[in-house]
C-alpha cells in the first residue's frame, strides 16, 4: 500500500493558497476559461507575496527557565511581497468580475 504524502509544507494558509491557485489555473487551462485562469494565477501571486512577507526567523530567548530557541514565521512585509499581493488581488478581482459580468 502506498504511503500518504507528507503535507507539512502546506501548514500555512498562504502556501495552501499557492497550491490551490496552481490547481485552479491548470484546470482552467484545460477548460480554456480565461476568467478562471486569471483568478487562479491571482491566487498563486497573492500566496507567493504572503510567503515573502512571512520569512522564517529563529531567535535565542533567555528567560526564567533558561535559554531556548524560538522559531517561526513572522510578518515582515517586503516591497516585492506587497507588489505580488496587490497584483494577485487585482487578478483575482478581475477574474471574478469577468466571471460575473462576461
Amino acid at each position: 500500500m502506498a504511503e500518504l504524502p507528507d503535507l507539512k509544507f502546506w501548514d500555512e494558509w498562504y502556501k495552501a493558497m499557492m497550491g490551490a491557485g496552481v490547481l485552479i489555473t491548470i484546470a482552467a487551462l484545460a477548460a480554456k476559461n480565461n476568467s478562471v485562469i486569471l483568478a487562479g494565477f491571482g491566487f498563486v501571486l497573492f500566496g507567493a507575496g504572503e510567503f515573502i512577507n512571512h520569512p522564517f526567523k529563529t531567535r535565542l530567548v533567555d528567560d526564567d527557565w533558561g535559554r531556548r530557541i524560538e522559531s517561526g514565521r513572522v510578518s515582515r512585509p517586503k516591497r516585492l511581497g506587497i507588489v505580488l499581493d496587490v497584483a494577485g488581488a487585482g487578478l483575482m478581482a478581475l477574474g471574478v468580475w469577468r466571471l460575473i459580468f462576461p
